[in-house]
């Protein structure tokens, strides 16, 4: 039997999903007309290096008992390498290493001989994920750390001390074996080719009662730092000291710049966490920010003021707003956008939001996280196709602001207007986030005579109409699926500026930037389930960014892996294609097993050409 899907016209798609792009509405025909001023001096630099917006990741075991396969990882890795995130910050417990079928005192002995469970699922699950950064060029934060495990609590924990939950919230008591550990993580990640692992922070919030230790728990914070600073500077890798491979965070805190328990850690570290010459050992200091109840112009304030306290602070954790349904609120001045800009013009060093759910992480740690309102994508095992608006949101904001961009002091002049500028190698992004108005906005971005000539593509991301109350949400699926906004308009800057129309009916995030659009393969089907021995046909319906070539593609098959098998693809009774004609082919499940799951991927042989990686993943099912 021959199964045959049907093929989406690529016209019909395009309108879809270019909602939003045709900026004058019906309604704005009698609006009034009004002017809005984006002033960008790139002559004036707030931050010389801002690492980017990045995101957070904390792992699960890698295993199919959760739904979970290297087919449906292939899903996540695109994604991934489509939006680009700078930096992922990604935890990894101390307790994963240890073989925790030993008995405590065999365990402890292991531990402290640097004896480690590599094989444990939850650290294969994590080399994975580096794996996937590597390819998306995304620099990843190592947060270790963590809940203790009970079965290690007599030896790893210090006893009886507060909020340490019998020692599940415990610092080590052994900080030069943590060291060691830390290290040894660090270099056997290194020794697999992940070179993008380069920074460095511990625990979570440990002001919030996840780090306890004796009497004043930030000593024994600053000395556990300076151990594991210690254990890498003893050390070189391939010629280069290992300290000088990484970057210290040296606080993970949680809260307003205006709160004692921030500004008394943060201080206490500054002042102690030094070498004998007073130099820090610590790189940068980190906190976490959310905009809570708080109004925009009270959280932009406190932004303001621990940019200048603390130059160069890391946000590794920021969010939106809890609404009083529980939801979280994306409007103007509440959204991740909104306050992203709000960051980079306040001259923070790095931000990253909560939360990055592309992969399937199991029970219990996927309910909260994995909600479909405000977080990057839904669990793929899930529903592949659930995309929340977030993805786009965050996703044009990742791609399109290099890693270690220049922000330059940017303007506006109106309150409905944010905006941030950045600048690398040559290549400008302006991001801008506008609010809905009764009147059409007549959009000039001054970038000044030195940037005449120069051609900007404009990405549109339009947040969801506002309901009854005038508030905003993210529905639970967004119906041009993973797909990145794609360039619909190209601006050259000529006198010094660009200039464009904004409808007055939507709130919106518009980047225009000179970077290459992202190349994109949209195809006729993103998943399909048929019987094992059945056919289904494949087709490349557009090719975004890859100047009209639809044609050129490269085909392969890979199959689901167990657990044993997470760092390779199964090549083998995957079943095989035919009828290969540029863009179309046929797929034969012959050789499966129900049960299997199929990752069709297919490649722009454009994007190698120029150097880049650009696929799509098609998964197959195999049912009875």
């Amino acid at each position: 039997m021959k199964v045959r899907v049907k093929r989406i016209i690529s016209i019909s798609l395009a309108i879809v999903l270019c909602i939003g792009v045709s900026f004058i509405s019906s309604a704005d025909v009698v609006a009034t007309q009004q002017r809005r001023t984006v002033s960008v001096n790139t002559n004036s630099i707030i931050t010389d290096s801002f690492l980017g917006l990045g995101n957070n990741l904390w792992t699960g075991e890698y295993t199919e008992i959760y739904g979970m396969n290297e087919a449906y990882q292939m899903v996540s890795d695109k994604r991934n390498n489509i939006v680009k995130p700078a930096y992922m910050r990604m935890m990894f417990l101390p307790g994963w290493l240890v073989f925790l079928d030993e008995t405590p005192e065999r365990q402890q002995e292991l531990w402290e001989a640097g004896i480690y469970n590599w094989e444990n699922e939850n650290v294969k699950s994590f080399f994975r994920k580096l794996k996937m950064f590597k390819e998306s060029g995304t620099i990843v934060m190592i947060n270790m750390g963590g809940r203790v495990h009970y079965e290690m609590n007599d030896w790893f924990s210090i006893k009886d001390v507060a909020l340490s939950e019998g020692g599940t919230r415990s610092a080590p008591t052994n900080l030069d074996a943590f060291a060691d550990a830390t290290y040894t993580l660090f270099e056997r990640a290194w020794n697999l080719g992940y070179d993008n692992v380069q920074y460095l922070t511990f625990y979570n919030e440990v002001n919030g009662g996840n780090y306890e230790a004796f009497g004043d728990k930030r000593v024994y914070w600053c000395e556990m730092i300076a151990r594991v600073h210690e254990k890498f500077k003893a050390n070189t890798f391939n010629g280069v000291n290992s300290r000088e491979k990484i970057k210290i965070v040296g606080t993970d805190l949680t809260g307003y710049v205006n709160s004692e328990r921030i500004t008394d850690y943060l201080d206490f570290v500054r002042d102690n966490l030094v070498d004998e010459n007073g130099k820090p050992i610590y790189d940068v200091l980190g906190n976490h920010q959310y905009i809570a109840t708080k109004s925009y112009s009270e959280w932009l304030s406190l932004t303001n003021k621990i940019g200048e306290m603390y130059p160069g602070i890391f946000i590794n954790e920021f969010g939106p707003a809890d609404d009083t349904e529980g939801k979280k609120r994306i409007g103007f001045g509440y959204s991740e956008a909104s306050q992203f800009l709000a960051y980079a013009n306040a001259g923070i060093g790095a931000t990253a939001t909560w939360f990055y759910s592309g992969d399937y992480v199991p029970a219990p740690m996927n309910v909260p996280i994995n909600s479909k309102d405000y977080c990057m994508w839904e669990t793929p095992s899930t529903d592949i196709n659930g995309i929340s608006g977030g993805y786009a949101e965050k996703g044009l904001l990742t791609r399109y602001i290099p890693k270690f961009s220049q922000v330059l002091e940017t303007v506006t002049d109106a309150d409905d207007v944010f905006a941030a500028a950045f600048h690398n190698s040559g290549d400008y992004t302006v991001a801008i986030e506008i609010d809905r108005s009764s009147s059409i906005r007549e959009l000039e971005v001054n970038l000044g005579s030195e940037l005449n000539g120069k051609t900007f593509e404009r990405h549109i991301h339009k947040f969801p109409d506002a309901d009854q109350d005038g508030k905003e949400y993210y529905s639970e699926k967004r119906e041009e699926g993973d797909l990145l906004p794609v360039t619909d308009k190209t601006l050259v800057c000529e006198d010094g500026k660009i200039t464009d129309t904004v409808s007055a009916d939507g709130h919106y995030l518009i980047v225009y930037t000179t970077l290459k659009e992202q190349i994109q393969l949209v195809t006729n089907v993103n998943e399909v389930s048929i019987s094992a021995g059945e056919t289904v046909d494949l087709m490349v319906n557009e090719i975004y960014g890859a100047d009209g070539d639809t044609n050129a593609v490269t085909y392969q098959i890979y199959g689901k892996s167990t657990a044993d098998e997470i760092y390779e693809k199964v090549v083998s009774n995957v079943g095989s294609l035919s009828n290969i004609n540029g863009a179309f082919a046929t797929y034969d499940s012959a050789g499966t097993s129900v049960g299997d799951t199929v990752a069709i991927k297919i490649s722009s042989n454009y994007a190698e050409a120029n150097g880049e990686t650009a696929y799509t993943v098609v998964i197959v099912k195999i049912t009875e």
